[in-house]
């Protein structure tokens, strides 16, 4: 493949974070609540520091975060009005006083009479009755004359449960760290995976507590710690707050996934490229997943009736595909394996090759193309490892010697007749990181023909080549996959 194509794609970036900064409280009329600005804030601590690691572990048990709530409680006057319920939209929106009811996030304007439950109590955002325009004052007064309603006065409260978890951080995190609140995450099933800066080490488990606090579907809040496991590429975690349950259920792409996220690799902001990639494949293909995890690809491609032979050398994925191959139902269109990503490029085309899958149709008014479709070779490889699968590709060279023959030159000819000459070989589809952010296809195809050995000037290059951005995971790194077409000089290593 080339390095001068232009590449295709696109991408998408982390939500910016918010800057953290102290609002002063709002004056009268009252439109919004924000946290005192006398609530004390907690010590500056620098990251790494015996100092650092007692006040971590001080607040382990929630005492630091429980003593901090007291300080969110705040208590306004407000005017109000107590008025038959059947007449309180009538007051609600008139024209003088409608401007003037109370709207603030998290807060009710109306609240039921606790000692008539035929009446209500509307609350404004101003303190008293003088703060109204005068013709607002002229129809509360004209009312209350009337006998229709009574002119009183009431509170509104705000305590900890009132705040979100941006206005709680930004209150009480020390001034002299990082631009923004650190209360972005990824959800997982029932777990929120946050990723601190180390300046934010020493409140590790406050702001877990925070975002368990302020998030009501999350039952576990877990920090992504600097150790990657080399091998199966799941990162460690330490838990912040919330339950020490790591066993998550999740839906993606139509499927139901079951597994344990401390064992695994699962990263919800790839559901696009899944479903990208899910868009491609069509039923009767044949899929060769070879890093396949607990199989976010291979699942949905198997039940929307694609063959499927999946991969992961990581014993505990693939005790989970077993698990979500059952429940979705999928055992007749999806092979499970645990192998060497390398091995299993070439195991899976012989055994393709030797034992083509009769998987049940999805349908019965599909049984005919099953019977008439050849599933012999397979039609894409899926390489979702970014961190190393290119080094994979060098298992291609000269795949098809295992299986080669007049029989396959015969299968590779019907191929080219019935099918399209261009489906005649797989196609590959490989993810991988690039540094390179001004050329990443010149890099990301230099290192794709190094893996397979094709030098630059070879008059046998890769196909159908493209090159599609997944997402920016770092200022200077970007996820890509590169897409191209396997050929006949690789396959049986003619370069």
């Amino acid at each position: 493949m080339t390095s001068s194509s232009t590449a295709e794609g696109s991408g998408t970036s982390a939500r910016a974070p918010r800057p953290l900064r102290r609002i002063p409280t709002s004056p009268y009329p009252l439109k919004q609540l924000h946290p005192s600005s006398s609530i004390p804030r907690f010590p500056l601590i620098a990251p790494e520091t015996e100092e650092a690691k007692q006040y971590a572990e001080s607040s382990i048990d929630g005492s630091i975060l429980q003593q901090a709530k007291k300080a969110f409680e705040q208590v306004r006057p407000v005017l109000a009005i107590n008025v038959p319920a059947k007449q309180t939209s009538l007051f609600q929106n008139h024209q003088h006083l409608k401007q003037n009811v109370l709207r603030v996030p998290r807060l009710r304007p109306l609240k039921s009479d606790p000692n008539d439950p035929d009446r209500r109590i509307l609350l404004f955002n101003v303190e008293k009755l003088e703060d109204l325009s005068t013709e607002g004052q002229e129809v509360l007064r004209s009312a209350e004359a009337e006998g229709t309603l009574n002119i009183t006065s009431d509170e509104v409260r705000a305590e900890y449960d009132h705040w979100n978890a941006d206005d709680v951080l930004s209150a009480l995190l020390p001034e002299g760290l990082p631009e923004g609140t650190p209360t972005a995450f990824t959800t997982t099933g029932h777990i929120a995976h946050v990723n601190l800066r180390d300046e934010y080490a020493p409140y590790r488990f406050i702001i877990g507590q925070v975002i368990l606090d302020k998030n009501t579907a999350i039952r576990t809040v877990v920090n992504k710690l600097d150790t990657i496991d080399n091998e199966f590429r799941f990162f460690k975690m330490e838990r912040l707050a919330g339950d020490d349950d790591y066993m998550v259920t999740l839906s993606e792409s139509g499927c139901s996934f079951t597994f344990d996220f401390r064992t695994v690799y699962w990263n919800s902001r790839l559901h696009t490229e899944h479903a990208r990639l899910l868009d491609i494949f069509k039923p009767f293909e044949v899929i060769s997943d070879v890093m396949a995890g607990v199989g976010p690809f291979a699942v949905p491609a198997a039940k929307r009736g694609c063959h499927v032979l999946a991969n992961d050398l990581n014993p505990a994925s693939y005790e989970s595909m077993l698990v979500n191959q059952v429940k979705n139902r999928v055992e007749d269109r999806l092979k499970p394996f645990c192998e060497d990503g390398r091995a299993f490029i070439r195991n899976s085309i012989k055994l393709c090759w030797e034992k083509p899958s009769d998987g049940t149709p999805v349908s019965e008014l599909d049984r005919k193309t099953v019977l008439s479709s050849n599933t012999r070779l397979i039609d894409h490889f899926v390489m979702n490892l970014p961190a190393t699968a290119i080094e994979f590709l060098d298992a291609f060279r000269g795949a098809y010697k295992d299986i080669a023959g007049e029989e396959l030159e015969k299968e590779l000819e019907r191929r080219s007749n019935t099918e399209g000459k261009e489906t005649v070989f797989p196609m590959v589809h490989v993810h991988c990181f690039t540094k390179d952010l001004e050329e990443p296809y010149r890099d990301i195809c230099q290192r794709a023909n190094k893996a397979m050995g094709i030098p630059e000037d070879s008059p046998h290059p890769p196909s159908e080549t493209s090159l599609h951005l997944v997402r920016s995971v770092a200022p200077n790194k970007d996820m890509y996959c590169l897409s191209f077409r396997l050929t006949r000089a690789i396959l049986f290593d003619t370069i």
